[in-house]
């Protein structure tokens, strides 16, 4: 089983979710111009729900999109410092799915 978090910033709410050991958790919150002041929270919930730590995931993933101009670097960075705490490598790609 992979375990992975995501930080989706592509839309006016903030999902911030995780499937991790086969649970899965999420925490939303609304308003695209708060998205960088509620991403942590928004993680410290979510591993808290599943009683992980950043070092227990397999990869981190981060949505970014045409919101605020300071959402797609608040969701890069926290999955880059998660990704460094982890010893996992971060990568940025822009391919979408």
């Amino acid at each position: 089983m992979t375990n992975v978090l995501t930080v989706d910033c592509s839309a006016d709410e903030l999902i911030v979710c995780a499937v991790f050991g086969g649970a899965y958790a999420e925490s939303r919150s609304g308003g695209a111009q708060r998205h960088n002041g509620a991403v942590l929270g928004c993680v410290d919930k979510v591993m808290t729900a599943l009683g992980a730590k950043p070092s227990d995931f397999d990869a981190f993933a981060a949505v970014i999109g045409p919101v605020s101009i300071t959402a797609t670097p608040a969701a890069s960075a926290c999955d880059r410092g998660m990704s460094f705490s982890s010893s996992i490598l971060p990568s940025l790609s822009n391919r979408a799915a």
